[in-house]
This record gives C-alpha cells, sequence and structure tokens, in this order.
C-alpha cells in the first residue's frame, strides 16, 4: 500500500566555485529598495514598507545589504538588520567583544521583549503588508551576535523575531500575530540564550537560559562559533535556518522582522536574510546561477522526485533537511530528466542542493 507524503522542498543551488572570502555589508539602500529589490521572492508582493515605525524610504545605519555570505552564511547576498551599525558584521573575526555602537538608543518591541524574558533597546525593525500566492510562506535567516560566547546566560539576553499576522492566524502577539522565527522543531525563540553553545558564559548562570529553554543546551546543534573566522566578525552566529508558516493564497499578511539588544545596548546582533528569501513559491531557488534552470516535480505518492539536470554526470545531488544535516546524495547519471528516489524521507521541508 503506498502511502502519501508531503514534502516541501527548496531547491539550493551552491556554486563550488565560490571560495571563501570577508563578508561585507552596504547601506545605500533604504529600506523600502532592500524590501522590494533585495528580500522579496517569487510568488510574494509588498506594500506599506516601514521601518522603526516610519517610512521606508529613508536611509538607515541598522539596515542594509550584504555580499560574500556563503562560507559564513549558506548563501552570497541578502539584507542585514543590526542592533547598531551593520558594519559590525564585516569580516574578519578580530575581536572577541567588538562592538560600534550607533542604534536605535532606548527604542523598543513589546512582542520581542515577551520573546526575550528582558527590557530590549537599539531595535530595528523591518515591517510590511504582503500578499502570497501560494498556501504557504518561507523565510531564509540566520542570526549573529557579539554577545556571544561571553554573555550566554546573561541579561544581555538579544533576541530576533518574525512576527506574522493576518487571515486564519491567532497568536499573542501585537495584531494578533504568531512569531515563526523558532528553533527547529518546536516553538523556542532565537536570542543568545536559546541558541549558543550550550555552556553558560563567565559565571552566568545556566538558570537564565533554562527558564526559556529546558533543554537548551542541546540547541547547541544549532550554534556556530566564529572565532578566528576570516569571513565575519560577529563571534558566534546560528546555522542558516528556515521560518515555515500557512497562509491563505491571496489575502493580505503583516510581516515584522525585528532585532534588538536585550538588556543592554553594547555588543549588537544582526540578522541576515537571503537575497530573495523570502517566498511563496513552492520550487523558488537562492543562488542559483543565471544560465542554470532546474525543473523539480515530486511525485509523492510513488515517493520520486524528479529533475532536469543541465550540469551532466559530474553533478553531485545532495538534500539536507532544514538545519543543514545530509539526509540523502547521490552522483547525477547525466543531463536530462534525472529521477530521485526520497520515499525513505520523513514528512518535511528539505532543500536540494545541485553541485557539478
Amino acid at each position: 500500500m503506498n502511502m502519501k507524503r508531503t514534502l516541501h522542498l527548496i531547491p539550493l543551488v551552491i556554486s563550488p566555485y565560490l571560495l571563501p572570502a570577508q563578508l561585507t555589508v552596504d547601506n545605500t539602500m533604504n529600506p523600502l529598495e532592500l524590501v522590494q529589490n533585495m528580500l522579496l521572492g517569487p510568488g510574494i508582493t509588498a506594500s506599506n514598507v516601514l521601518f522603526n515605525s516610519a517610512s521606508g524610504t529613508f536611509v538607515s545605519e541598522q539596515a542594509g545589504s550584504f555580499n560574500n555570505g556563503t562560507s559564513s552564511l549558506g548563501w552570497d547576498q541578502g539584507v542585514i538588520l543590526a542592533s547598531g551599525s551593520i558594519a559590525v558584521a564585516n569580516g574578519p573575526n578580530t575581536s572577541g567583544s567588538f562592538t560600534l555602537g550607533g542604534g536605535n538608543f532606548g527604542a523598543s518591541d513589546p512582542d520581542l521583549e515577551i520573546l526575550s524574558g528582558y527590557s530590549m533597546n537599539d531595535v530595528a525593525r523591518l515591517e510590511f503588508d504582503f500578499i502570497p500566492t501560494e498556501d504557504s510562506v518561507w523565510l531564509r535567516f540566520a542570526f549573529g551576535s557579539e554577545e556571544y560566547p561571553e554573555y550566554v546566560c546573561s541579561a544581555a539576553n538579544d533576541a530576533f523575531g518574525i512576527f506574522l499576522s493576518g487571515p486564519g492566524i491567532t497568536g499573542p502577539f501585537e495584531n494578533n500575530a504568531v512569531n515563526v522565527a523558532v528553533v527547529p522543531g518546536g516553538n523556542i525563540p532565537i536570542s543568545i540564550n536559546t541558541v549558543n553553545s550550550g555552556i553558560p558564559g563567565g559565571l552566568n548562570s545556566a538558570s537564565n537560559c533554562a527558564q526559556l529553554d529546558p533543554d537548551w543546551e542541546q540547541n547547541s546543534a544549532y550554534y556556530v562559533d566564529n572565532t578566528g573566522s576570516t569571513e565575519i566578525q560577529l563571534d558566534g552566529q546560528t546555522v542558516a535556518m528556515t521560518a515555515v508558516a500557512a497562509v491563505i493564497s491571496g489575502s493580505m499578511y503583516h510581516l515584522k522582522l525585528v532585532i534588538a539588544d536585550g538588556g543592554d545596548t553594547a555588543f549588537d546582533s544582526a540578522v541576515f536574510i537571503a537575497a530573495n528569501g523570502f517566498t511563496s513559491d513552492l520550487f523558488s531557488t537562492i543562488n542559483e546561477p543565471a544560465s542554470y534552470d532546474p525543473q523539480v516535480r515530486v511525485d509523492a505518492l510513488n515517493g520520486l522526485l524528479f529533475f532536469h539536470d543541465h550540469m551532466g554526470s559530474d553533478a553531485e545531488v545532495t538534500i539536507t533537511d532544514r538545519i543543514g544535516r545530509t539526509v540523502l546524495r547521490e552522483r547525477s547519471l547525466g543531463q536530462g530528466v534525472q529521477p530521485l528516489n526520497i520515499a525513505a524521507l520523513s514528512t518535511g521541508m528539505y532543500i536540494l542542493h545541485l553541485t557539478g
């Protein structure tokens, strides 16, 4: 008897010729341009862009774009928001306590305070209305900070949230929003005290982490130590994550991306969002070379995935889960339509990598 499977796949193409390079940032685009030109992917139209509750037409030191993120983040370019100047992320990692200051001093966000458990400062809040073409939306991100590792399990709990509100959504936050930026497999929010190395910094008490997540030490699987990195300044970060939410096709929703310093105004944090990484298209691509046009089709009933391979017999096909673990790897059979047996995969969202 065949069992019907539901598989959400985001094909991801990474060029094997991209070498490690220092991440660089730029804030010449205003928030409106960042949303329309960098953030939006297939299946999404956006309007009414605001940054820190003001018009999105003004440039801010807390919002911009980044390049050369492939080695440290998993994608080359995208949008960066920071609790201070975005320049804090420029590589390499030269200091364990680097800070540039700046930011939106004293400004907070009530929803983010709920997630962090502490008062917030230097908020960077990007929000807009959007209409999806499909019944799901995805947003690819990574959170990083200079609070790592010294201030893990302290009151300096910087945090990041993605708050979604609209038809069919009922949550505890403003406008009945829900937070979709969570640790994989649950509803634990993204912050210094929830995703880290699993070791309290200095003389900090583990109880400060445990009050947000009793299993906080297990979340070290989603943490990356950037000490000595040649690519990025931030001392630590999460692995690349994907926020996923069910929506109603053609309906208007509101999205709020917000990051802030928790408990203090120093040692800033930043969030990186993949270029064209906010999408409602099931088979969207990230970092896809312009000359490469994969076509993907899922036969869930028979456990098969078909893709059109233009790379040839030297291509390698890899499927990873949402936290980057490899669940399937095969060598392509050659150019043309290739079948891939995915019957052993559990229901969930996976990422298809084609390299060659």
